[in-house]
Order: structure tokens, then sequence, then C-alpha cells
């Protein structure tokens, strides 16, 4: 991936530059690793953020990420194609349209990068404020085996300070557990 990109990139202009000309003239960037290190980066963020199991991102923003990470991997797999073509091809420039597609792709992954980062924060934001985020008090172990009665005992016994109650003294069971 990483030579394809920075193969594409420096037959559509991208290469050395001096940042810093009147300061230090002897400092250069290439500016062709943008690309990989751009696209491919964000496909991996967007993808985690679409495949991440946190119940507090929103099902718009997984589906944002979904298409977003979707998008950049066909870009980074077009963007590979079109180097070697261009490279059996012997093109030692590659024509307009690949360059002014190739030279929007940092903008474009730099607003995708913020988008996808702003909608992370408010979903965690949103979730934070929610009465039922688990912030409240202390969190309870629940296994999926216990029936709805069983899993709301623990909490109907919170406040009781009498041992007299036998439900609350009692622990109880998932009802598998005798069977194994």
């Amino acid at each position: 991936m990483w030579s394809g990109w920075v193969g594409i990139a420096q037959k559509t202009g991208f290469g050395l530059v001096s940042p810093l000309p009147g300061i230090l003239p002897s400092l250069h960037l290439d500016t062709s690793i943008t690309l990989p290190v751009g696209v491919e980066a964000y496909a991996a963020y967007a993808l985690r953020a679409w495949l991440a199991g946190e119940h507090s991102i929103s099902d718009r923003t997984r589906r944002f990420a979904k298409w977003s990470a979707i998008c950049s991997f066909a870009l980074g797999m077009a963007g590979q194609v079109a180097y070697h073509l261009l490279a059996q091809a012997g093109t030692a420039r590659a024509p307009w349209p690949v360059t002014t597609i190739v030279s929007c792709l940092p903008v474009l992954v730099l607003a995708m990068g913020t988008t996808l980062a702003h909608m992370l924060r408010a979903d965690a934001d949103a979730a934070a404020d929610a009465p039922d985020s688990g912030a409240g008090g202390p969190a309870v172990s629940r296994s999926r085996a216990w029936s709805a009665e069983d899993q709301a005992a623990p909490q109907a016994c919170a406040g009781t300070s009498s041992p007299a109650e036998p439900d609350c003294t009692t622990p109880k069971l998932p009802p598998d557990v005798g069977n194994r």
C-alpha cells in the first residue's frame, strides 16, 4: 500500500518541500507520505468506530463510520490501481483528473476525520448525560441466563439492612447452574 500511495503522490506533484525556507532552508519534508498516512490511518479509524462494541456510539455515527471506511478502502484500492497502471505505462506525470482527485484527498481526509471525531464526542457526551448511563451508582453484574425478576432482586435489596428478608440474604443462582 505504501509504495503505491507514495508513487501516485509523486506523479501528481507531491514531493519535497522546504516548510521553513527563510528560517531553516536545509529542512525538507517529503509530502508524498501524506497520502498513505492520511488515507489509510483514517480508514482504520473509521473502521474501528464502525465495528466498536461500545453502546454509546449512535447508529448515525456508525453509519457514517461504515460508509466512510468503505469509501476510504475503495479509494485506497483505486489509488493503488491508478499508480500501477501509470507505472506500467511508463507515465511520468498523472493526467489532470487523477491529479485533481489526489490533490483533494488530504483535505477530504481531514474533513472526514474531524467530522467522525465530533460525532464520536457528541455520542460520548450524550451517553454520559443519559440518566441510565451507569454513572449514578455501583455497577451490578448481570447474567443473561437470569430472569428479569432475578436481575431486579439486587436492586430491590440494595437499601435493605434487615436480614429477615430471605430473598436478600440468600443468593440466587441462574437456573442453568445446577444443570452443569
